[in-house]
């Protein structure tokens, strides 16, 4: 529209501040695995077959012993017994009870709840994952568009023009709980670069590493120029030319204010994806590598939550692309000889040390490129190995069960927070286990 205008800064930054709040560490608590297996064990036993107004005070009451929010308990182990009963023979319609809470009774219970718990583990890995130029760029215009921190972060984002019609709308920001960590990589560019083009205009600028510092500047918000700059060469290159090309040229404010070409160069600098074409064609590499090194130990491992799961079976079985090396751009593989661009690799290192020299922090270097896209990209197929089968869910034979589960005991440990809670809503959305 003609009349469009971009958020203040103000509202930017309120926005801004929004998103910050949407982090992991703010997101309701979850039930270790070890505590809510336990409580779907005893709480199996106690209420098969019981009447209805009983298995609803067995549940309470288990849910209070094992520190769980009672209603949170109940969908969680109707949910399982759900899963269960389709597994298994039809419930007995002659037993007292909810035939979803009875289904519970001798299932394999901790190898339901480890197989949930690894889908939302592998869900978590794409929430973690770093930034990336695609993230960037929708998160920068949202921002601009003076769009809420809840509607970035639940709605897609939709496409324009022609490229509608192949990817009408856009996930990448929905679940990113990395959010705030990109947020402050974004401001911390800003303060370099506001700081470093002061510096320029009214500092000493001396040596030959002064000029590839203020060159460096340059390249945080106008990487076109920068290039142009180092191009001519240290002995060519005068103090009076740098200031002269950057004389008028605009300094951010804020995140909104970086072009695309600067938040491509952030992650070049950064060694953030880029999502183009080459490591969309390494996708199927990295997947193939996945599904052939995967074990019921990666299971175990994305319910614990572990961030390293795949990175593990990335490194054993996926390509040696090894870490972005500083003499690479990184948006290309460090195997590949014609990759060498010298310019490129001076103007990432000279910016880097210009963001460390005026704010303190040093970009630490990135995983390969290899584990970075299993991180953000799992096979959405990996969900397979997840899927159990009905002879995964049916109840065990107690003949064939080395450890049966004895009776019920309820002991609550001194430490234990009665006020424990969970929420279990989202992860309801996700693919069932069933076949």
């Amino acid at each position: 529209s003609p009349h469009w205008r971009p958020a203040s800064p103000h509202l930017t930054n309120d926005i801004a501040g929004q998103l910050r709040q949407h982090t992991e560490e703010n997101r309701p608590v979850r039930a270790p695995i070890a505590k809510l297996t336990a409580a779907l064990g005893g709480l199996s036993i106690s209420v098969a077959g019981q009447p209805l107004s009983i298995q609803a005070r067995i549940l309470h009451r288990v849910a209070v012993d094992h520190g769980l929010d009672s209603v949170s308990l109940t969908l969680t182990a109707m949910h399982f017994g759900d899963q269960i009963a389709e597994a298994g023979p039809p419930p007995n319609p002659n037993l007292p009870g909810n035939p979803r809470l009875n289904a519970l009774a001798g299932a394999n219970l901790p190898l339901a709840v480890e197989a949930r718990f690894a889908t939302i583990g592998l869900r978590d890995l794409i929430g973690r994952s770093p930034p990336d130029l695609p993230r960037l760029w929708i998160l920068a215009n949202g921002l601009a568009n003076g769009l809420d921190a809840t509607t970035m972060l639940t709605i897609p984002a939709l496409s324009h023009g022609p490229a509608a019609r192949v990817i009408p709308n856009h996930d990448d920001l929905i679940g990113w709980d990395a959010v705030g960590d990109a947020l402050d990589r974004l401001d911390t560019l800003i303060v370099a670069a506001q700081i470093g083009r002061n510096w320029i205009e009214h500092g000493d600028l001396r040596s030959t590493d002064h000029l590839g510092r203020a060159i460096g500047v340059v390249d945080l918000t106008h990487p076109a120029l920068a290039r142009e700059l180092a191009a001519v060469g240290p002995t060519h290159l005068t103090v009076g030319a740098v200031r002269a090309a950057v004389r008028g040229l605009p300094v951010p404010d804020t995140s909104v204010d970086l072009t695309d070409q600067a938040l491509k160069a952030a992650c070049d600098r950064a060694g953030w994806l880029l999502g183009d074409a080459e490591e969309h064609g390494r996708r199927e590499i990295i997947h193939r590598a996945i599904d052939t090194g995967w074990t019921d130990d990666t299971r175990r491992r994305l319910a614990r939550g572990d961030p390293d799961a795949l990175a593990a079976i990335v490194a054993q079985h996926g390509p040696d692309d090894g870490h972005p090396q500083r003499t690479t751009p990184p948006d290309r593989f460090p195997t590949d000889p014609r990759t060498i661009d010298p310019t490129g690799a001076y103007l990432g290192a000279a910016s880097r040390h210009a963001i460390e020299h005026f704010t303190g922090y040093a970009i630490p270097d990135p995983p390969s490129r290899a584990v970075a896209i299993a991180a953000r990209f799992p096979d959405p197929d990996l969900i397979h190995h997840l899927a159990l089968t009905a002879a995964d869910l049916r109840p065990l034979d107690p003949e064939n069960d080395p450890d049966p589960p004895g009776p019920l005991t309820v002991s609550k440990p001194a430490d234990l927070n009665p006020e424990y809670d969970i929420d279990f809503g989202p992860d309801f959305d996700l693919p069932d286990f069933g076949p």
